[in-house]
């Protein structure tokens, strides 16, 4: 089945691929276009169009497509192709619903498993592709009641931009290694800048108090607490870098591994799907 059918195509592509040779055969063919109301000859060629199989002049079609609604048939209103703005809306649409019904995968095999084996699973996939917010949230809702004595506190506001900040440095670091413009040899200066940007980012957090009012200092230390345990398990394949390039020791395999693959590519697919978990 085409993903045309879904998604529809776009004004080029339809333009190269759905517009045939007409004949006088054809159901909508009277020698006239219902355009331009003239007849065809050989510089006004008769063109079928698809799907709607339609006949047109040739180079009606292509002024008609320019024009306002140029992506509807104007005698049956059948879509022809997508506009930029639609184009780029259903695949967007498409993306958020392939990544709701992700979501709704793994949360419904939840019964599947312990709690505390679904609680683990859930820190590992962070440690993988999350951040030190995404694992301290974790901690924060199973051992503690801070959400239910404190309803201003969330990490929504740092967490999300920051995990987008973090897989996108991710990312587009895994593209530069990838293509030659980074060599692999300095994973040491990664490293380093990945530590900075979860310490630039918890600053930042704590100086706006971004993650909303908290009722006691008891609650205060509590935060700080799990954000340090996350800080440390999200950012152990790091500090075993760094660890290893500062007594001049080869990292070996797990941690080019790990940074070349989690943090980087897959990570990112854990940051989304798993990571926000």
């Amino acid at each position: 089945m085409s993903l045309a059918r879904f998604i529809g195509i776009s004004k080029s592509a339809f333009l190269a691929r759905r517009l045939q040779p007409a004949n006088p055969n054809d159901a909508h063919y009277n020698n006239k276009c219902p355009f331009c109301w003239d007849v065809y000859h050989d510089g006004h060629r008769a063109v079928r169009v698809l799907p709607c199989n339609h006949v047109f002049g040739q180079q009606c079609v292509h002024e008609m497509v320019n024009g306002e609604n140029g992506n509807i048939c104007p005698l049956c209103r059948r879509e022809w192709f997508c506009s930029t703005r639609t184009f780029l809306w259903r695949k967007f649409r498409d993306l958020a619903k392939l990544y709701e019904d992700l979501r709704l995968f793994i949360w419904s095999l939840e019964p599947k498993f312990s709690p505390r084996l679904w609680f683990a699973m859930r820190v590992l996939c962070n440690i993988m592709g999350g951040t030190c917010y995404d694992i301290a949230n974790n901690f924060i809702t199973r051992y503690s009641d801070l959400y239910v004595r404190n309803p201003y506190f969330h990490f929504n506001t740092i967490r999300l931009p920051f995990g987008l900040v973090r897989s996108g440095y991710g990312l587009a670091r895994c593209m530069a290694r990838f293509t030659g413009v980074i060599p692999l040899s300095p994973i040491a200066y990664d490293s380093a800048i990945m530590i900075s940007m979860s310490i630039l980012a918890i600053l930042c957090d704590s100086i706006f108090g971004l993650h909303g009012e908290l009722e006691t200092l008891r609650d205060h230390c509590t935060v700080a607490a799990f954000l340090v345990l996350g800080f440390v398990l999200s950012h152990l394949g790091h500090f075993w870098t760094l660890g290893c390039c500062y007594m001049n020791l080869d990292p070996l395999w797990p941690t080019y591994w790990a940074e070349e693959r989690w943090n980087c590519g897959l990570g990112l697919l854990f940051a989304l799907f798993l990571g926000t978990w």
